[in-house]
């Protein structure tokens, strides 16, 4: 779905969130379960999937939640198991660039080299690449599949200096990780917190997501006490240790279904949590929606 959405902060890839524990059920309007139950196990069996969980939201409630299968130390998936999800961390860096959009800390079409004029290309079209074109991946940013270690934001942004852009900024479509590394530096930068810092007391505990984490690099996983995960290989899903990359920004959140739930009905509440604060300005909610050019 990424490769086809040009949308600032791709929201909607986490609205499905396929692959999250869960297992309570909270029951603000009535709907059949079993039909759900039926559909989720049926998709787990066609897929080969050792597990998977399911959080269904709507108009700003959770409606059900539940977990199928286990994880890969073979306990049973539930709401409170730890899950990464991947690039949909994205949404969340998105989130959190618009936050300061909204406090007049940064402006979506200024030059990034307006913001980080430390970071440097060896391409002067870099200077054209706004806050906007990062994004929604029109920067013309490579995607490389490997590269050098780092074990911040800055070592990982600092690897740029000899990269050319594929594309002039805002040309073509091009998905790139290094797009949502560039924001979340650009968050810390702004903000004058780490990034994990950010999402915890702007995001994470105003939505009350008290189990959610976000990692610098993959290597640390374990440390946090997180399931390594699975590989799929020959239709079978292997127990296998997720390869050491620096992924803050792109893909680095640990979260459960009880957590995506909160997450989800800020979503459909007009950015709003719980007790009726708002997150971020309707406008720009709106605006994180809305196709780019």
């Amino acid at each position: 779905m990424a490769k086809k959405i040009g949308c600032i902060l791709l929201f909607m890839i986490i609205l499905f969130v396929p692959l999250l524990p869960v297992s309570a059920v909270k029951s603000a309007e009535s709907f059949d379960t079993e039909d759900v139950d039926e559909y989720v196990t049926k998709y787990i069996e066609k897929n080969g999937l050792p597990g998977a969980a399911i959080v269904i939201v709507k108009d700003g409630k959770v409606l059900y939640e539940q977990g199928y299968g286990q994880d890969s130390d073979g306990k049973p998936l539930n709401a409170k198991s730890k899950i990464g999800i991947a690039s949909g961390t994205k949404p969340f860096t998105a989130f959190a660039v618009l936050q300061l959009v909204d406090q007049g800390k940064i402006k979506l079409d200024e030059p990034i080299v307006h913001y980080l004029p430390e970071l440097t290309l060896d391409d002067t079209r870099w200077e054209q690449v706004t806050v906007r074109h990062l994004l929604s991946h029109t920067s013309g940013m490579p995607n490389p599949t490997i590269v050098a270690p780092a074990n911040t934001l800055k070592e990982g942004v600092d690897r740029f200096y000899d990269w050319k852009l594929q594309s002039d900024p805002g040309e073509k479509y091009r998905y790139s990780n290094a797009n949502y590394w560039t924001l979340a530096y650009l968050v810390e930068q702004m903000s004058g917190m780490t990034f994990n810092e950010y999402l915890k007391e702007n995001i994470f505990l105003p939505l009350g997501m008290t189990d959610s984490i976000s990692a610098v690099n993959s290597g640390e996983i374990e440390k946090l006490g997180i399931s390594r995960g699975y590989v799929t290989l020959y239709g079978q899903a292997i127990p296998w240790r997720e390869l050491e990359k620096m992924f803050s920004g792109s893909g680095s959140i640990f979260t459960t279904a009880s957590d995506m739930g909160k997450w989800l009905s800020m979503h459909t509440n007009e950015g709003k949590n719980e007790k009726g604060e708002s997150l971020l300005s309707l406008d720009l909610l709106k605006e994180s929606y809305t196709p780019q050019p």
